[in-house]
């Protein structure tokens, strides 16, 4: 009795773990991955795959020419010194070619569009009609094919950020936040990733939140305009006055053509106790704008300051 019932123990032991193993998703190889997405394969590189036909740079610009999606096997450094002499890098870059990293080898996506495209043609009243072809939207490319493991961290982390500014845009804060996430999990360095995350946390409200992303933005990228005046105006919305006025300040230094920001500054200024600097500040910024509700606030602050000096 005592040995059945050890070896129904054990039975039900290995169904356990025969069935932990059949719902664990199984990672495919990157041949696999790629293997029915349509496109050119073309080799520089003396060890490609198989089925990567060995081409020229030629070849690759008329597949692109063809409208043809490009699989293109390439170290950067083929790129830098193809056999034709020249540098594919820049054009590389400016068809936002995706990079993967496969067993020693790079391997390049090239989509035939990455950006929508406006065309003109004429209807049959002679009246241009203007239509759009959409470009391939290379996040979801990438999510799609399950290709996240192989595609070059930092790329892969410009994707999430672009997805990110797009939902921002749209006021999707919830969503762009979960974005810049992404981004910033995969490159803890990427101060744009973390102005456009704590944009996002201000566009809801949590400043708090916003004030660490942009302390954090401000601390990589201290040159940023964006960075240092969503920092001044975290702390605004924080009523930390006395912190908001050195990035606001920095802001403004670093980007004079936008006057605005000296409202901000004379803000903070007058409400951490320094009205008489404040309305400096107020005077000078009144003599750069002429936008009548902008007006408006600086004659509201300066009522106010002008109390606060009696």
């Amino acid at each position: 009795m005592y040995r059945r019932f050890l070896l129904l123990i054990s039975l039900l032991a290995l169904l356990l773990l025969a069935g932990c193993r059949s719902s664990q998703p199984q990672t495919a190889s990157f041949a696999d991955a790629i293997a029915g997405i349509p496109g050119v394969r073309l080799g520089l590189d003396a060890d490609c795959p198989d089925d990567f036909r060995p081409g020229g740079v030629g070849d690759v610009y008329r597949a692109h020419w063809d409208g043809s999606d490009i699989w293109l096997c390439a170290s950067e450094e083929t790129l830098r010194a193809s056999d034709s002499g020249e540098d594919l890098t820049p054009w590389m870059q400016s068809a936002q070619a995706l990079h993967f990293h496969v067993a020693g080898r790079d391997i390049w996506f090239v989509p035939a569009q990455a950006n929508d495209r406006r065309i003109d043609s004429l209807d049959e009243n002679k009246r241009i009609v203007t239509t759009v072809a959409p470009g391939v939207d290379l996040l979801g490319f990438v999510l799609e094919h399950h290709l996240q493991p192989w595609l070059d961290a930092r790329q892969l982390a410009e994707l999430w950020k672009k997805q990110g500014d797009k939902q921002r845009s749209e006021r999707h804060f919830r969503d762009a936040i979960e974005s810049y996430e992404q981004a910033v999990s995969l490159n803890p360095e990427f101060a744009d990733a973390y102005i456009g995350l704590g944009a996002a946390q201000l566009g809801l409200g949590d400043a708090e939140a916003a004030l660490d992303s942009l302390w954090r933005a401000a601390t990589l990228a201290p040159d940023n305009y964006w960075a240092q005046r969503l920092l001044g105006n975290a702390y605004l919305n924080l009523r930390r006055y006395k912190l908001a006025v050195a990035p606001l300040t920095r802001a403004y230094t670093l980007n004079p053509d936008e006057p605005q920001v000296l409202i901000g500054v004379a803000l903070a200024l007058g409400r951490s106790g320094q009205p008489d600097r404040a309305l400096r500040v107020l005077d000078a910024a009144a003599q750069r704008i002429d936008d009548p509700k902008l007006l408006g606030d600086i004659q509201a602050l300066r009522e106010e300051f002008s109390r606060r000096g009696d």
